[in-house]
């Protein structure tokens, strides 16, 4: 896995331990009287908080949050972030001589690198008991709370249930060629294989893999599944068992199965060494073990989990795989995957997009909170390969910058780039200077006193396009053909990160709620909106998930929601402004400076934008082609 290639360099760091705070943790944590329990409680409950750093989805640890709070009245807080970047948090914070986390949860090699470096505390709690033989190195530093287990996952539109493979060899059949795509981190899982098939065998199998069938690389697991459920991969080879099932919960035409034996890695909880809130981290650490917390895991989130009193939801041979054997083995597993997949898959295409790089194209961040260039991207001539690794770029970043080389482009050369993209909705008014249906002009000039154009001058407010219809605007975009000698940027909010921000009590507040969002075409911000009866309307929810990436992003805004259902105007009227103060906060924007030709594509799911005042009297000029959602928003 990627968070692998930090271990190498991580484990030869030196760590300086407090010997008050580890003599002070050790002693909760290995402390073995009648009284245990009501110690840590009672201690617990004094400290009042712990934080954890976790990996696991935010919705599954937030169920396990949510128990202990309730259970305990000891508040959690969390950072969640990759397993690398959990890793790299740890391991610079170790350096330092003050405490920082109290518990840390991770898949299973940086679990094992904080324990070779003595992060971890050596546990003697009695919940390892009951757990399953995998999940307790003999250590005991961390202990495993789930497995990952390794699926293959297809798209059910695009391959049929009695097509599937049944062995590895089967993926060789020249049917399979071009369908196939793998995690492209995921070497451990890879050398897994080649063991299971013997060295030989094995590594002729994945460079017949990478050389004939056009296997496919791509970064993250849930992007992965959420590329199999969209049809964009018919078959992936790489993902998380729990993935698919909850895609196919929410109507997506995708499911999974196994080429035996089936791989699984565990994912584990540990406690800081120097924990500053001993008590509360060893009860929190307990109670993730604890069958009440296992079964959110197992029930709600589909994992394979270590409490023994669960049952297991998989019953076929099953290989765990062992986090020190991983470690040990690095270097060598990662070389032969680089050797014999990633080399020949760059020789066979070398235009494929691979761990975040495209060769024809490079990414360059506008900013740390949303944006990037596609820098050297040519909308006139590209390939399919450079379109999916657009698309992926595009949404990681939300925001997507295309700096067009003159002229400008014709419209029928931006419809033909955006009919790459997705699918393209007709403009809903036409004008003297557009040739197409498609584009839509924004533009402040005037022939014979009227605007050839919408939205022609001054400040608009942050809003999504097309909000007050059932089936907001997927995505759009903005061409600039002519642009004033100052002002007329656009801003672009990042919603993912809005809503990860807020506040705890505001996010209970609107969970599960839906919003009234309305749409004056004459008002170009709140305070002159003027809605009838007869205005044009629609109903979503204050919180939409969005399908590929299953995170959760704000989908109300100043400009175009009016209330939120079913609460008191004067408080749904607060919360609405307390909820837009925050998402256009400047930690949470890029702004845009317009030069002629450059070309921006936003994802209108999870970002909002707004333009900002210029002179009037200057010509304005921009294109505009919108995509078209295939479904409503979902909570």
């Amino acid at each position: 896995m990627q968070v692998m290639a930090r271990v190498a360099v991580v484990l030869l760091l030196s760590m300086a331990c407090t010997a008050g705070w580890a003599q002070n943790v050790a002693s909760i944590a290995q402390y073995d009287g009648a009284d245990r329990q009501a110690q840590l409680v009672e201690g617990a409950k004094k400290e009042g908080v712990l934080t954890l750093y976790a990996t696991t989805p935010i919705d599954y640890m937030r169920a396990i949050m949510g128990g202990f709070e309730k259970k305990y009245g000891v508040k959690v807080n969390l950072w969640r972030a990759s397993s690398e970047s959990v890793l790299q948090r740890v391991m610079s914070e170790s350096r330092g001589t003050g405490p920082s986390f109290d518990v840390v949860e991770s898949i299973a090699t940086p679990m094992e690198a904080l324990h070779r470096e003595g992060l971890l505390q050596p546990m003697k709690s009695p919940v390892l008991n009951e757990l399953r033989p995998w999940a307790v190195p003999a250590h005991r530093e961390w202990a495993a709370t789930q497995l990952y287990l390794y699926v293959q996952s297809y798209n059910t539109n695009k391959v049929k249930k009695e097509d599937l493979p049944k062995t590895y060899m089967d993926l060789l059949d020249p049917k399979w060629k071009g369908m196939l795509s793998m995690e492209a981190s995921d070497d451990e899982w890879f050398s897994e294989v080649i063991k299971q098939m013997g060295t030989q065998k094995g590594q002729k199998f994945f460079r017949d893999l990478a050389v004939n069938q056009g296997l496919q690389l791509r970064t993250g697991h849930s992007l992965l599944n959420n590329l199999v459920g969209a049809g964009e991969v018919p078959m992936a080879l790489t993902v998380y068992n729990s993935d698919p099932d909850n895609l196919k919960k929410k109507g997506a035409p995708i499911d999974w199965f196994v080429i035996e034996p089936a791989i699984a890695i565990p994912n584990g909880v540990g406690v800081s060494r120097k924990a500053p809130h001993p008590y509360a981290a060893v009860l929190f650490y307990e109670y993730m073990m604890s069958e009440e917390a296992q079964q959110v895991l197992a029930k709600v989130g589909g994992y394979t989990v270590s409490q023994k009193s669960i049952p297991m939801n998989f019953t076929k041979p099953l290989k765990v795989l062992d986090a020190s054997v991983l470690l040990d083995e690095f270097n060598k597993s990662n070389d032969q995957f680089e050797q014999i997949v990633v080399k020949n898959i760059r020789h066979t295409n070398p235009r494929i997009f691979f761990k975040e790089h495209v060769v024809s194209f490079t990414i360059r961040p506008l900013s740390s909170a949303i944006g990037a260039e596609a820098v050297g991207f040519d909308p006139r001539n590209f390939t399919d390969a450079d379109r999916d690794a657009l698309r992926e770029a595009w949404l990681k970043h939300l925001v997507m910058l295309i700096r067009v080389r003159e002229p400008v482009l014709t419209d029928d050369e931006f419809v033909a780039f955006m009919s790459r993209m997705g699918t393209i909705e007709n403009s809903r008014k036409l004008s003297p200077l557009s040739t197409r249906q498609e584009v839509m002009i924004i533009s402040n000039i005037r022939l014979n006193g009227q605007t050839v154009g919408s939205l022609p001058d001054g400040e608009l407010s942050f809003h999504f396009d097309r909000v007050h219809q059932k089936k907001p605007t997927r995505a759009s975009a903005l061409h600039a053909i002519e642009i004033p000698d100052r002002g007329g940027d656009t801003c672009f909010a990042n919603m993912y990160s809005a809503y990860d921000t807020l506040d705890e009590d505001i996010k209970q507040k609107i969970d599960g709620r839906t919003a009234l969002n309305t749409y004056d075409y004459d008002a170009t911000s709140a305070g002159s909106k003027v809605i009838d009866e007869n205005a044009q309307n629609a109903v979503h929810p204050v919180v939409r998930t969005i399908p590929e990436t299953g995170r959760k992003a704000l989908f109300v805004s100043r400009l175009m929601t009016d209330r939120i259902v079913g609460l008191p105007e004067q408080e749904s009227r607060a919360l609405l402004n307390r909820i837009a103060d925050h998402a256009e906060q400047p930690q949470f924007m890029y702004r845009h400076q317009w030069q002629v030709g450059d070309l921006l594509m936003w994802d209108n799911r999870c970002s909002t934008h707004a333009r900002m005042d210029f002179d009037g009297s200057q010509r304005r000029l921009m294109k505009r082609i919108a995509l078209a959602d295939a479904v409503v928003p979902q909570l």
